[in-house]
């Protein structure tokens, strides 16, 4: 019995992220999830029916793609999970938003939850662009 712990714990770290049923969610509470420039979107991050991070509670890493709080070409997102679109969007493209409690270099560690948010040029966004 010994032997196989021993063997579990060497095993472990070298196995990479750990694999675990269920399921994240991100939860879109105020904005939309196709956004034109500088419009933003406030995003509740669930895992099993759990809330692991809300604007009243920020606990949790949140990343735009692999970039931790994302930045001024994908767009940004606070600690508390409110994503700001990029100022400036050429042309239509997509993003994900993902809360964790990893981080964004371990997306299929448990838990984590993503959301594709797509962003429109000004053009397509109309009269509300900047909102």
């Amino acid at each position: 019995m010994l032997r196989l712990l021993a063997l579990a714990l060497i095993a472990a770290p070298l196995a990479g992220c750990p694999y675990c049923p269920g399921e994240g969610e991100l939860r879109l509470l105020e904005g939309a999830t196709t956004l034109g420039p500088g419009q933003s979107a406030q995003f509740e991050y669930r895992w099993q029916g759990d809330v692991r991070s809300t604007p009243g509670d920020c606990d949790a890493v949140w990343s735009v793609g692999d970039v931790v709080g994302g930045n001024t070409e994908l767009g940004t997102v606070d600690a508390c999970g409110r994503y700001t679109a990029p100022a400036a969007i050429p042309v239509a493209t997509a993003v994900d938003v993902i809360g964790s409690d990893h981080g964004p270099f371990c997306h299929d560690c448990c838990p984590y939850a993503a959301q594709t948010v797509r962003l429109i040029p000004a053009a397509e966004a109309g009269a509300d662009a900047g909102t």
